[in-house]
């Protein structure tokens, strides 16, 4: 036996320890996702929302009220623009009648005069003839001179003329009472400025006369 030292306690006994386990690898050790948790909306974001929407329908609302005035205006427009043009044409309508009506009322009461016939030429030459007897006068009763016509030529024609048409001639009585049982004479006429001027009379032609006017001796 070993000598105890009554100095020295005496040993108690040790606990037993378990063997220690490792601590896991991190890099061995996989993680598992981590979810964060949703978002709450809050009470001032939700108002925001709230009142972005209402803004939109009031702006929606604001811009359906003025686009709904701006045709009922436009409307309104065509409507004033289409009475316009009816009032217009009823009294265009009104008017054409009356007009018909007033121009069948004055054909009917006055109908339009009917254009007299230029005179030919033969009634231009013996109303110059007949100018210049009636421009005479009868020395007793002074009274114009009457004009009787006859005919003249191979063609027993009232008026002839020479080849160029600028001088007539006609076989006519110039007397106090046109009868036929006076002495007849020939009458000379020119053509000046598209009227006939008498020239002279005379039982037979003039020698000074056709030469001072130029008077061709043929006449047809």
């Amino acid at each position: 036996m070993e000598n105890q030292n009554p100095d020295q306690a005496p040993l108690q006994p040790q606990p037993q320890v378990s063997p220690l386990t490792p601590d896991p690898d991190p890099a061995q050790t996989t993680a598992e996702p981590v979810t964060p948790p949703a978002d709450l909306p809050t009470k001032p974001k939700f108002k925001l929302k709230i009142n972005k929407v209402v803004l939109l329908v009031l702006f929606a609302l604001i811009v359906l009220a003025a686009a709904g005035g701006v045709y009922h205006w436009q409307h309104s427009q065509v409507t004033q623009a289409l009475a316009n043009y009816k009032t217009v044409s009823d009294g265009n309508t009104t008017l054409r009648l009356q007009l018909t009506h007033l121009l069948a009322a004055n054909q009917t009461a006055a109908p339009s005069p009917t254009v007299a016939a230029a005179p030919t030429t033969d009634e231009l030459v013996l109303a110059a003839v007949k100018n210049y007897c009636n421009a005479n006068v009868d020395p007793t009763t002074k009274k114009a001179l009457v004009l009787k016509v006859g005919k003249a030529g191979t063609s027993q024609k009232q008026v002839l003329y020479s080849a160029d048409k600028n001088f007539a001639y006609v076989n006519a009585i110039c007397s106090k009472d046109g009868a036929a049982g006076g002495s007849s004479a020939a009458y000379y006429l020119k053509k000046a400025n598209d009227s006939w001027v008498f020239l002279y009379r005379g039982q037979a032609a003039s020698p000074e006369y056709t030469t001072l006017y130029n008077i061709p001796a043929d006449f047809k």
